[in-house]
């Protein structure tokens, strides 16, 4: 989204769009931006992962998917595999991908094809 208010603004300074072209966007850029906060409250911690599930797998329900991310959100912090500074651990980022991809795997089979192009784009969202 970054990019396309940069664009906006850019389209604007040049005068390619008009002003009322502009606030449409940016309307369109502030609801888009509520969406998200929304959803990120009603999901809660996990949303980050929930996130990269969604652009890994952007068709699956929503309930589901966040279903799936809090079952592996549990199984990972009842394996001692999540606390503070954990990502700064090379021998546990490597368990959790591990276990991410093993649960994704399982839970996604017709997806296999899919999980297995976007696994590190999916692994990289949850470190951050």
């Amino acid at each position: 989204m970054s990019r396309e208010v940069e664009r906006t603004y850019e389209e604007l300074r040049t005068r390619k769009i008009d002003v009322e072209e502009a606030v449409r966007r940016g309307i369109d850029f502030s609801e888009r931006i509520v969406k998200w906060k929304t959803e990120e409250k009603e999901i809660g911690k996990n949303y980050p992962l929930y996130e990269a599930l969604r652009i890994v797998l952007p068709n699956i329900e929503k309930q589901n998917a966040i279903s799936f991310v809090n079952d592996l959100s549990e199984r990972l912090e009842q394996s001692g595999l999540l606390f503070p500074g954990w990502q700064m651990q090379r021998d546990v980022r490597r368990r959790v991908k591990s276990e991410t991809r093993v649960s994704l795997l399982t839970e996604y089979k017709g997806h296999r094809d899919k999980l297995t192009n976007s696994q590190s784009n999916f692994s990289r969202q949850w470190s951050k």
